[in-house]
């Protein structure tokens, strides 16, 4: 079972929830696209979340990885350690304060099981690719492509997104 958390500005309804959702389907896989609220605090989007996980978690009964792109990365990234689920994500921002005020730059404080794909030509956070891996470092695969900010194909990555969540 896989949860797609969306980036600022996009809803649960977004292009790359509706795309992941149809390939991870045609292999026989389950995603449901998580909501959250651009214009509330992180606060607010954190306890939403996090009620959210935890009701698809005991619906499913169900080992549940997170996907997350952009901001929704970062969400991914924290909500995987702070409730020990595996996190796949997509160019992550890890300093979103700028996006939202009151969203602390991610920090590693717990153990993290990560899967990330973070693109070297990166137009919306520059350099991401060396930020990712300056932070993350041996602690999650990491695997640097040549995407835009929004990725318009997640088809090269579906393989190993399965082979993660199954390992």
């Amino acid at each position: 079972m896989f949860a797609y958390i969306h980036g600022y500005g996009s809803n649960k309804n977004g292009r790359s929830g509706k795309v992941l959702k149809e390939l991870l389907g045609a292999r026989g896989e389950v995603l449901e696209p998580l909501g959250w609220d651009s214009n509330a605090t992180y606060d607010e989007i954190y306890a939403d979340l996090k009620s959210q996980i935890l009701d698809l978690q005991i619906r499913t009964n169900d080992n549940l990885t997170l996907i997350g792109s952009s901001l929704g990365g970062y969400l991914s990234a924290r909500f995987g350690m702070d409730l020990g689920l595996k996190s796949v994500l997509f160019n992550p921002s890890l300093t979103p304060s700028f996006r939202i005020p009151s969203v602390p730059d991610l920090v590693l404080d717990k153990p993290i099981n990560a899967l990330i794909f973070v693109s070297a030509d990166d137009e919306l956070l520059a350099q991401n690719d060396i930020k990712v891996k300056a932070l993350f470092g041996s602690k999650a695969q990491i695997f640097i492509t040549h995407t835009t900010h929004r990725v318009m194909d997640y088809e090269p990555f579906i393989a190993r997104i399965l082979e993660f969540a199954k390992n």
